[in-house]
């Protein structure tokens, strides 16, 4: 397998070498990123990663004012008292929209990368994540994983009643959706969340749903 990464990374590399056109940049550089992550090569995986956001346009902050920032405004929203369903935003479409779709998923990836070291960044990303599926509602499957994260990243900063309401908001979705992969990526944010609040016994039970 270790073989297979290897080879994978050298043909996103040229690709890389080559390309400038960002609907097939970024995508490189996020199967960069994928491969450095399954790997264990974690930092280079978040420079990859971080890259392709930079190819997008979408530059991930470095200087922690501008992150500390970021999180500050985000807690204007959060007191917000129709948070989150009084929240409309345009729906992109186009080249916008695919640039939007790629950087939901490389920030949920990045997400994941910056859990154990980077709070600010984690901060960061689940907010503009969040930011980001709001243009593009009708991606079910995109919408609940950004939306999870935020919600799990907010019970994590103590905001708990925030919390609750955005897991209701993504629960509704995700049900609305019918599709089952939405459902169970729910149940494993939500389980999180019991995680988070000391209930074991509902997180053990949304996570065991989820893998089912």
């Amino acid at each position: 397998k270790k073989g297979e990464y290897d080879k994978a990374l050298d043909e996103f590399g040229i690709v890389i070498s080559q390309e400038k056109n960002p609907l097939l940049l970024a995508p490189a550089l996020q199967g960069q990123g994928r491969c450095y992550q399954e790997q264990g090569r974690f930092p280079d995986a978040v420079s990859s990663l971080e890259k392709a956001m930079s190819a997008l346009g979408r530059h991930v902050p470095s200087a922690r004012i501008v992150l500390v920032g970021a999180v500050f405004r985000e807690a204007l929203h959060i007191i917000h008292r129709d948070f989150p369903e009084g929240l409309h935003a345009v729906q992109y479409k186009g080249a916008e929209r695919r640039k939007t779709e790629i950087s939901v998923d490389i920030l949920s990836v990045l997400n994941k990368l910056y859990y154990f070291s980077q709070f600010e960044k984690l901060a960061w990303c689940s907010i503009v994540n969040f930011r980001n599926v709001m243009h593009i509602s009708d991606c079910t499957d995109k919408a609940v994983v950004a939306i999870g994260d935020y919600a799990v990243a907010l019970c994590g900063a103590g905001y708990l009643k925030s919390s609750r309401k955005l897991f209701k908001y993504e629960g509704k979705r995700a049900a609305e959706s019918g599709n089952l992969r939405s459902i169970s990526i729910f149940k494993a944010r939500h389980g999180y969340y019991y995680m988070f609040t000391g209930d074991m016994k509902k997180s053990i039970s949304h996570l065991e749903i989820a893998a089912s």
